[in-house]
């Protein structure tokens, strides 16, 4: 699990692919012995792109591409972000978490 019971927790890096959308990888470690799935709370504004002093929330994320030693998470939907702007991506929320499973 990358985050549990608490708010304002980093879980990645991330970058503004558009105007509508932010991703970013997060390394697994250990290595998973097969592909992950998501296993993340929707909790209303639960999770908060940083990234030019501005904060953009939503409710949830979703994988776009995974492997056994890495995920691709990916938020689309959005508005007003610039592409290519460095940010974060935390919780706001201590019911906010993020795991990642991988069953054989």
């Amino acid at each position: 699990m990358l985050t549990t019971g608490e708010a304002s927790k980093p879980i990645s890096n991330a970058a503004a692919y558009n105007a509508n959308q932010c991703s970013g990888v997060i390394q697994l470690n250990p290595e998973m012995r097969a592909i992950p799935t998501i296993d993340i709370t929707t909790v209303s504004s639960g999770y908060r792109y940083v990234s030019k002093a501005a904060n953009t929330n939503f409710d949830t994320v979703a994988l776009d591409i995974s492997n056994s030693k890495q995920v691709l998470w990916a938020k689309s939907g959005l508005s007003g972000m610039t592409s290519g702007s460095a940010g974060w991506l935390q919780t706001t929320s201590a019911d906010s978490y993020m795991a990642f499973t991988a069953e054989l």
